[in-house]
């Protein structure tokens, strides 16, 4: 019997970290100033097979840019998210959690290649960085730098906090190539 359940093209999810959205609570929730001085409430989802005190949930919680923790074993499901995660790429916790990266981000002008030496890399040195063309929930697409690095058992993944537009150029080369 498999774990993996085909919901459709772009959304496999591993029955062994699904559980019901309303059973999603935030697993930590804080308050900081911003740059400009403004008081943000910020919070941290995360599944029961992670504890909020293991320090890849420590590590997301200090950082202040959209992150995901994963799972450390192929495809490396979401178990923890921060808010700012959230917002830049459009997903809900519970639309995120327990998927793999990949199958919610990348899309038609992703370069796969890049993509796979990135998830390559990250497991074989425990740390990579890259730039790709990934997606938000509403299919809109973005020029993500983002960082993985190893935190204990899991990978902890900070994206660039402002992504930029993808210029129309880039998908008129594209089209060309």
């Amino acid at each position: 019997v498999s774990d993996s359940v085909e919901i459709d093209a772009r959304h496999a999810v591993d029955q062994r970290f699904v559980r019901p959205t309303s059973q999603i609570a935030p697993a930590m929730v804080w308050e900081d100033k911003d740059e400009t001085g403004v008081t943000r409430r910020s919070s941290c989802y995360g599944l029961d097979s992670i504890s909020p005190a293991s320090p890849a949930v420590v590590a997301l919680k200090q950082s202040q840019q959209p992150a995901i923790v994963t799972s450390d074993v192929a495809p490396y499901p979401i178990v923890a998210l921060n808010d700012l995660w959230c917002e830049q790429c459009g997903y809900a916790p519970g639309d995120a959690l327990g998927k793999s990266p990949k199958t919610l981000l990348q899309g038609p002008s992703t370069n796969s290649s890049s993509a796979k030496d990135f998830a390559l890399t990250t497991a074989e040195t425990g740390s990579a960085e890259t730039t790709l063309i990934n997606y938000t929930k509403a299919g809109k697409p973005f020029v993500h730098t983002f960082r993985s690095r190893r935190v204990g058992g899991h990978f902890l993944t900070e994206g660039s906090a402002r992504p930029r537009a993808v210029p129309a150029i880039v998908f008129a080369l594209l089209a060309v190539l």
